[in-house]
């Protein structure tokens, strides 16, 4: 008989859930029982997925909550199908224990719907994208022209958020809930990879994802922002994904 390979722990990830509103209180929070069995439960998770996106893609989350007792239905606007509200904040967390958990997904909430497929059976849907999906919000006039030198890949993206003569509304304040800065562990923006230079970048009106897209797809790199709102900017064939595949068991 063949012995499992040491440590292994064959137990599912188990999700915990953390929903703030537009100013950042805590606002819900639902923690699987195999997590903590006096975990709090604001809601009854009937049903959950996950897609983690890259480049353009931002990821999405999709709760189906049970809510026959109307606990997340607003009853007194029939305008606003729930208490929840559009852009608030979601966090996912997984884990096999409350010690070995982590962030999976950081997104904002884009759309909540209610259904009733029968008689006593009420559900709300939220959909969520990834935090990253702010980088199509902000709008640039990124334009730098050098005779002689060249600016790095990696410099020009930091521009973006570190500098604001290029913002096409000046009124409007730095970005910094995202953190960009150049790493050598895969956590931020890889300057071995983005270290081919650029003369001429000429972004009449561009979105930050634009800019970012296109300057990554120069590179042959990829882009993402992660669970801790971190762009990562990477060479994807030099990093570990992380997952172990094994039939050692």
């Amino acid at each position: 008989m063949t012995s499992l390979t040491p440590d292994y722990n064959p137990n599912a990830l188990h999700p915990r859930i953390v929903i703030t509103n537009q100013f950042g209180g805590a606002a819900y929070s639902f923690e699987s029982k195999q997590l903590n069995p006096a975990g709090n439960q604001d809601f009854e998770l009937t049903a959950m997925r996950l897609h983690l996106g890259i480049d353009d893609d931002y990821g999405y989350l999709q709760l189906v909550i049970h809510d026959n007792d109307n606990t997340l239905s607003d009853l007194t606007n029939t305008d606003r199908p729930g208490v929840i509200g559009r852009e608030w904040s979601v966090q996912l967390y997984l884990g096999k224990s409350t010690a070995t958990e982590e962030r999976w997904f950081y997104g904002k909430i884009k759309d909540l719907s209610v259904s009733r497929p029968t008689t006593g059976i009420q559900t709300i849907t939220l959909s969520c994208i990834g935090y990253g999906i702010i980088l199509r919000e902000r709008m640039s006039r990124l334009v730098r022209n050098q005779a002689k030198a060249a600016t790095k890949i990696s410099e020009l993206i930091l521009d973006l958020f570190q500098d604001r003569d290029h913002y096409v509304d000046n009124n409007i304040d730095r970005l910094t809930t995202i953190t960009a800065q150049t790493s050598t562990t895969g956590n931020g923006i890889d300057e071995s990879a983005t270290s081919q230079k650029i003369a001429n970048v000429n972004f009449n009106v561009a979105s930050f994802a634009q800019i970012i897209s296109n300057l990554a797809s120069v590179a042959n790199t990829s882009f993402h922002v992660n669970a801790d709102n971190a762009l990562v900017v990477q060479d994807p064939e030099s990093r570990d994904s992380g997952f172990l595949f094994t039939n050692n068991l």
